[in-house]
């Protein structure tokens, strides 16, 4: 299991990670020790089995999250896991 975490302190990076554990996989954005927006994805850590629509909320959600906690990049958790992918060389 690999897992890509960035933040600011490491209380809300071990929160963030007990998270991901406890969902099987998936995105969370936390601060101040609190988990403020997530979306599992326990399919192999990259697929939801929940509807599309909650899927597409929750992901809108998390996104909007992590910009109000200060990402410049439009698709922070995209970019990631593109960047932490396997097949990048």
């Amino acid at each position: 299991m690999y897992i890509v975490a960035v933040g600011t302190n490491d209380e809300d990076l071990h929160v963030a990670v007990k998270e991901i554990e406890k969902l099987q996989g998936g995105l969370v954005a936390a601060a101040d020790g609190k988990i403020l927006a997530s979306l599992a994805l326990p399919v192999a850590g990259l697929l939801s089995d929940e509807p599309l629509e909650t899927v597409v909320a929750k992901l809108e959600k998390v996104e909007r999250t992590a910009g109000k906690l200060g990402t410049k990049l439009s698709s922070p958790f995209a970019t990631l896991s593109f960047f932490s992918s396997a097949g990048y060389p």
